[in-house]
């Protein structure tokens, strides 16, 4: 019989008994506010201990210029390359514009229960690129922004 280590993705290196969710967590998830609801790939940001939030940005296949149509909205668009991150099939788009706040325990017993959802983990210097990119963005409010430690209070 094979190990839960066994039948967790191919493409992932952490195992369920090292799940924490902290920033640069890769994970997939059905996204119900994307329309239409599909899963998606969502990397946290940050960890709000105190409101017991996690807060997640996509990724996406490509940017959409329709919706961020600014030069500074499609700033705060991150190219990630599949060369550097395998479990990506084709280079993506991480999207700085907009920060999902989660219930923590939500995410955690779903990472617990689905530990193949858990896909990977970000550099952190891809991680602070993103940070950086937010720090401006007037689509997140400053309270999240310090909540999830995009920024300094």
């Amino acid at each position: 019989m094979p190990t839960l280590g066994e039948l967790l993705s191919e493409f992932s290196d952490i195992k369920s008994s090292d799940v924490v969710v902290e920033p640069g967590l890769v994970f997939k998830i059905f996204d119900t506010r994307t329309n239409p609801p599909k899963i998606k790939y969502h990397v946290v940001v940050g960890v709000c201990e105190e409101d017991v939030l996690v807060g997640t940005v996509r990724i996406n296949t490509s940017m959409n210029v329709n919706v961020h149509r600014t030069m500074e909205a499609q700033y705060r668009c991150i190219k990630l390359k599949q060369e550097v991150y395998n479990f990506l099939d084709h280079d993506s788009i991480v999207d700085c514009n907009l920060l999902i706040p989660s219930p923590l325990p939500k995410i955690q017993w779903m990472l617990d229960h689905h530990p193949q959802y858990v896909i990977g983990k970000l550099l952190a210097v891809d991680i602070e690129e993103i940070k950086l990119r937010m720090v401006d963005a007037p689509t997140i409010s400053r309270e999240d922004k310090i909540k999830f430690g995009i920024v300094q209070n």
